[in-house]
């Protein structure tokens, strides 16, 4: 199934935003003593799936989700 076309944008944010929590998540309670550059160069390195329509995160990324994935890491 695809998204209507009057929510698509909506919905690829979405997905984007899940994606790079779970990185995140992952990479905190796998790295406790990273740095933010650790997890720049793990998000900028991991491949989404391809059914999510983008290809890679970049920190721009991460600080447009930023809030967003504050609040699922907490």
């Amino acid at each position: 199934m695809e998204p209507s076309s009057f929510y698509h944008e909506h919905w690829t944010s979405v997905q984007e935003k899940i994606y790079m929590s779970k990185n995140v998540i992952e990479f905190l309670s796998e790295n406790f003593s990273a740095e933010y550059e650790d997890l720049i160069n793990r998000i900028q390195t991991v491949v989404p799936p391809a059914s999510l329509g983008f290809t890679k995160f970049t920190e721009d990324s991460l600080l447009r989700h930023a809030q967003f994935v504050i609040e699922q890491v907490s």
